[in-house]
């Protein structure tokens, strides 16, 4: 380029001057002059370098420090429960400063991480098929008695006493709510409002006393049922509003509960009888009753086996006849109620109107329907709080606020429903999040797990504890040494369990990788158990060894057995969480041609393995000399030849069955579907049966079920 410049400042020129300057300083090189660094330029970077390695070294010295932190936090925590168990152990739990903290709320963040895991157990929670009929392990005396040994499980008495729910507990924490003046309240101002409310109450009363009715009849007098239907033909409820003398109503409301406690649980009484003072009391009251003798009918209807079913009436009218608002003991006495009722549907449905899930009621604390936040700000910010809030259907409903009680109703709940990974996923979430769950909970998780052999369970909650630091840390801090020694050794059997047990030859990297665990983690974890393991007394420290030790011959074969029946129930599981998704997918909302091919699908596998269970049949008769093989082989050809009758096997059979829907036929009567029928109908044609459309193909399959 600098030569082209050159040339041209060469070329003779005529004598245009702005021409001859542009050409000569075009061609010239430009180059700036070098300069020395000031001062202040190095006095920067030197200064620069410094801090950065002050900031190192800063660094450094800082993770050290919290490490430190972190291990005197360990000591301090054992040294507490050391001090607990000196003490007599935990404080009582019916105490009031105990129920005090077991219904106060959660922090924001606390609430927030369970909100999000309640949704995630809602989105993924099985299909009801699978709750109602659980894959559950199969009566075995020696698995029993193998479980006693080897884990030293607890006993069926024992798990129905930890499973049963402390109602004097949620009992006293509704009377202590109750007693308190500052509770939120939704009550009504208006005469419409008043209206309403009666006609509730009302509604309520004649159902209660209609269930009462239906009851059988005993010989005990019922005098109050008579009086409570004297009052409702006279025209009561009349009640008056709270806000004219709102101490008054107050202990009105107090001494309503006591009076309707007392009727309940009175042993003398009848059925009628007992009804029939609850509802003339609610009929009689000068003030309307609020929510907390919601609250107080609940548990104590739930309390009596028999009595549960005028529960559900009070949940009813609270949910879809009623605008009071919850309290903080509500949600734990419905959560029970549907537990103890062994209602899943509706516990989960709970579950979902506190998480904001639910289009019909929600929570009951607050909604604003979606168009109210057109052009409205301030209910656009609240409404963009997802924290706290969530869009169901046409509306954005508030959660409902979390305390401790409720998440242990939640987790019992659960467990109850055999939903054991998703109750330990809840589980972790709590540990993780720093809400303190009693060892009564605690206890009753691992040994779910243990009595259930849950594979998919007890692999969940070991993942969890080895993929986040200090969890184990946590779950044991606080408690005594009785009982951190009782988790160590469930720890170990879950564990075994899973095949992780103290043999370092069976944790290979190829079975970790396959069940996603690091094996440096997994290790950390382990040192982690063992070194609170070495601080219990020698008297209360878990071996990791299950059983009878190293040496027995017999400790082995144990194991692996409940680690077969383990796996066993866990293929159970999945078989049963299949058939029901097949289920699901013959719904009318389906397109016909794919319900068509799945029936096909599911009646070609249910032939499948009516005809491996013949062969195993006719094995196990032919090994027992009841049969013999040419007998077996005879059956195999006969169920072979009865499928390809049917036309199953048949190609095109799809297309010929959507064909058909053009011109359908009501197809003929068809008599039982015995044996001899199938055969004159193969002599009267030879060919194999074609089907002309989905009638007559659900009659074939009907006649083909019953023949296997």
């Amino acid at each position: 380029m600098k030569s082209l410049w050159s040339k041209a400042g060469r070329v003779h020129r005529r004598g245009c001057r702005a021409c001859s300057t542009l050409v000569h300083g075009a061609g010239r090189r430009v180059t700036a002059p070098r300069r020395r660094p000031t001062f202040a330029e190095l006095f920067t970077a030197a200064y620069s370098s410094v801090f950065a390695s002050a900031a190192i070294i800063d660094a450094v010295r800082k993770d050290e420090r919290m490490k430190d932190l972190d291990r005197q936090l360990e000591d301090v925590r054992l040294e507490l429960a050391d001090l607990r168990a000196q003490n007599g152990g935990p404080p009582d739990e019916l105490g009031p400063e105990s129920l005090q903290s077991s219904i106060s709320h959660l922090t924001d963040d606390q609430m927030d991480r369970l909100w999000r895991e309640l949704k995630k157990n809602y989105w993924r929670r099985p299909q009801f098929e699978e709750i109602h009929t659980p894959a559950t392990l199969g009566e075995s005396a020696l698995r029993e008695k193998v479980q006693l040994e080897l884990y030293r499980c607890p006993d069926e008495a024992s798990m129905e006493l930890l499973r049963r729910t402390n109602l004097e507990r949620l009992e006293k924490a509704i009377i202590l709510e109750e007693s308190e003046a500052a509770v939120p309240r939704r009550d009504p101002r208006t005469q419409r409002q008043m209206e309403r409310l009666n006609d509730s109450i009302l509604r309520l009363v004649q159902q209660m006393m209609y269930r009462a009715k239906a009851r059988p009849k005993d010989s005990l007098p019922s005098p109050s049922f008579d009086q409570a239907a004297k009052l409702l033909k006279d025209g009561f409820p009349r009640y008056s509003f709270r806000e004219t003398d709102p101490g008054r109503a107050h202990v009105n409301t107090k001494l309503l509960n006591q009076a309707n406690r007392a009727a309940i649980h009175n042993p003398d009484l009848g059925l009628k009888e007992k009804v029939g003072r609850v509802c003339y009391n609610l009929l009689i009251s000068s003030y309307p009753p609020d929510m907390h003798t919601f609250n107080t009918l609940i548990t104590a209807f739930d309390r009596h086996s028999g009595y549960r079913h005028f529960s559900e009436s009070v949940i009813f009218t609270f949910f879809h006849m009623s605008k009071f608002l919850p309290t903080l003991c509500t949600y734990p006495a419905i959560l029970h109620h549907y537990k103890v009722t062994a209602n899943h549907g509706r516990f989960l449905r709970v579950m979902a109107c506190i998480t904001g899930w639910d289009a019909i009621t929600g929570a009951k604390y607050k909604r604003r329907h979606i168009g109210e936040l057109e052009g409205n700000v301030p209910l656009q910010r609240w409404a963009l709080d997802t924290r706290k809030r969530s869009a169901a259907g046409e509306y954005v409903w508030e959660h409902a606020p979390l305390n401790r009680l409720m998440v242990e109703e939640i987790l019992s709940g659960l467990l109850q429903f055999h939903m054991f990974h998703h109750a330990v996923q809840f589980f972790t979430a709590c540990i993780g999040a720093g809400v303190y769950v009693s060892t009564r909970a605690v206890k009753q998780v691992l040994d779910e797990c243990l009595v259930a052999l849950d594979w998919k369970a007890a692999m969940r909650l070991i993942r969890q504890l080895v993929r986040r630091e200090n969890l184990w840390s946590s779950i044991l801090a606080g408690r005594d040494v009785e009982t951190i020694a009782y988790l160590t050794d469930r720890i170990y059997s879950l564990l075994d369990m899973v095949g992780l047990g103290y043999l370092r030859r069976h944790r290979t990297g190829r079975r970790l990788a396959n069940i996603r665990l690091s094996r440096r983690k997994l290790g950390v974890f382990l040192d982690e158990v063992s070194l609170w393991n070495k601080r219990l007394p020698d008297t209360l420290a878990a071996s990791p060894m299950r059983g009878d030790g190293k040496d027995s011959p017999y400790r082995g074969s144990r194991s692996r057995l409940l680690q077969m029946e383990s796996l066993d129930k866990e293929l159970v599981r999945v078989r049963k969480a299949i058939k029901a998704y097949e289920i699901r997918f013959l719904d009318p909302d389906m397109p016909m041609e794919f319900r068509i091919s799945m029936v096909m699908h599911i009646s070609a596998t249910a032939v499948d393995d009516a005809q491996r269970l013949g062969v195993e049949v006719s094995e196990a008769l032919e090994k027992t000399g009841l049969t013999t093989p040419k007998d077996a082989e005879e059956k195999t050809a006969a169920a072979n030849g009865t499928e390809m009758e049917l036309g199953l096997e048949t190609p095109g059979l799809i297309s010929e069955v959507v064909a058909g829907q053009q011109s359908r036929k009501p197809p003929a009567a068809m008599g039982p579907p015995t044996k001899q029928r199938h055969q004159q109908k193969k002599q009267e044609q030879e060919r194999p049966l074609r089907l002309r459309d989905y009638n007559d193909f659900v009659e074939a399959f009907a006649a083909r079920r019953a023949l296997v």
